[in-house]
């Protein structure tokens, strides 16, 4: 049995936190028991009540900006929906429409964990969790309005989840597979955003600016990596068009792709409810008085991550600047071809799992330990160094230059010892599709990042995909 504790919070602008219930979950069953009397709840709760709402408060938990509980929703509300999938259904319908935009790619993540987890037997199932996708989000009319890039690569794993056992036509399929129809409409930009001089912009700072939004337009607009500002001898001449557009529709005199971005994101926050009066608020630096906005108060509290990890507990801001990224990623696909890193003509996007590092299945979710922060480590990547003497430049490059090369088998192969933390059933043979390690050695402060990724390649193209794997490379320094 799962134990779990607490409060459901944000429907757009307004925090509103609702009395403590506590809910359980047990063999693909939800229930809900009452510790506080919610909102809404009867002075005498009977069974049919606490069973009708505790999916609801699985639910709408997927708005909150506590990984570590979205984590867990989404894993037990994908259990549940194995077992349940007509009142999943249910669920989904009632839930998906609501204002909230990371709710809804979870939900639809969700979804597409229970299409995959589905007994052949299921087909009823999964042919009305298919047409619920093909409503909902491929159709004519509204395909034009989800351009969550998430929402959109997870209803398609659910179509194609169904054409795969027969279930669904050619043409259900074809719907359902980019590229999709395009509306005219521009992309509303904030105009202060959108003439920024840097790569921040108010909620938009450090991290979030220097890396995490431009993950929404590389590839589109410039290429992976760039630093601002960027070439604009970069850009197609579609790429130019498109921000000649943007930047005569929001009153600017022009627009790099990076500031297009911004402009885009802090539109998206503020159309969300996002402002600086509601969610700064009136900081004072710790001085008696002083009224802190829900961003600050968890910025004072919980450390922001680095890079292009999400924060264990967000900022309002950093969860909706990760919508607009799969929002403004999803917008340029429909209008641009996109150039990969390797690849020097641009294509017409076919898969977004090409063109983006989208989130796991709930799926495998369901099947790690709860022990979440179990770490994967099956051998050392780096040699113990001695503390540094002379000149420190000088002994780190001979320290990279002289350290063995990592065992890298086990972290390809992992055996059932090196898998037992994370995994409840690591016996058999086990292949790594992909990961990131990352360690910085302590005594000089020097970053090792091991990473591993597997591709899909026809039987004509693998002597070409060996060769290339043959050809010496210059270790990066």
């Amino acid at each position: 049995m799962l134990l779990l504790i607490f409060s459901i919070s944000v429907v757009r602008s307004s925090l509103r936190t609702y009395e403590i219930v506590v809910v359980l979950h047990r063999r693909g069953e939800l229930s809900l028991t009452r510790l506080c009397r919610p909102v809404g709840c009867p002075a005498r709760p009977d069974e049919r009540w606490l069973a009708s709402v505790a999916d609801h408060f699985f639910a709408w938990s997927l708005t909150t900006v506590d990984e570590s509980l979205r984590y867990h929703c989404r894993r037990e509300l994908t259990a549940w929906g194995k077992e349940s999938p007509e009142e999943f259904l249910k669920l989904l319908e009632l839930t998906y429409p609501a204002d909230d935009p990371q709710m809804g790619e979870e939900l639809v993540r969700v979804a597409s964990g229970v299409a995959c987890l589905l007994r052949p037997e299921d087909t009823g199932s999964l042919t009305t969790l298919a047409r619920w996708a093909l409503t909902e989000i491929f159709d004519d009319g509204k395909i034009q309005e989800v351009q969550n890039i998430v929402i959109r690569h997870m209803g398609r794993i659910i179509v194609e989840r169904a054409f795969y056992h027969g279930l669904l036509e050619e043409a259900d399929l074809e719907s359902a597979r980019p590229p999709y129809p395009t509306a005219d409409a521009l992309l509303e930009l904030d105009r202060e955003a959108a003439s920024a001089a840097n790569e921040t912009f108010g909620p938009i700072f450090m991290d979030l600016g220097w890396y995490v939004l431009k993950t929404g337009y590389e590839g589109f607009l410039g290429d992976y990596g760039d630093w601002f500002p960027q070439s604009e001898g970069d850009l197609s001449l579609d790429a130019e068009e498109l921000l000649r557009k943007h930047a005569a529709a929001t009153g600017v005199p022009d627009l790099s792709s990076h500031q297009f971005a911004l402009g885009a994101s802090v539109a998206y926050l503020k159309s969300l409810g996002w402002n600086k009066e509601e969610f700064y608020r009136d900081p004072g630096g710790g001085e008696e008085g002083e009224r802190l906005g829900a961003d600050i108060a968890v910025r004072h509290v919980h450390p922001q991550s680095q890079y292009y990890a999400r924060s264990p507990i967000a900022t309002f801001a950093e969860k909706y600047v990760w919508c607009s990224v799969h929002k403004i990623r999803g917008y340029l696909a429909d209008r641009l071809p996109h150039r990969d890193r390797e690849d020097e003509n641009p294509r017409p996007v076919e898969d977004y799992g090409c063109i983006y590092n989208m989130p796991p299945s709930t799926a495998q979710e369901i099947r790690e330990k709860s022990e979440r922060g179990a770490w994967f480590f099956p051998a050392d990547l780096f040699p113990e160094i001695s503390p540094l003497t002379g000149d420190r430049k000088q002994g780190i490059c001979a320290w990279i230059d002289t350290a063995p090369a990592p065992q890298f088998g086990s972290w390809i192969f992992p055996s059932a010892e090196g898998l037992h933390r994370i995994c409840d059933d690591p016996y058999g043979s086990w292949v790594c599709l992909y990961g990131m390690t990352s360690l910085t050695e302590l005594r000089i402060d020097v970053r090792s990042v091991l990473t591993i990724n597997a591709f899909l390649a026809t039987e004509s193209d693998f002597e070409v995909f060996l060769s290339e794997c043959k050809k010496p490379v210059s270790p990066a320094v």
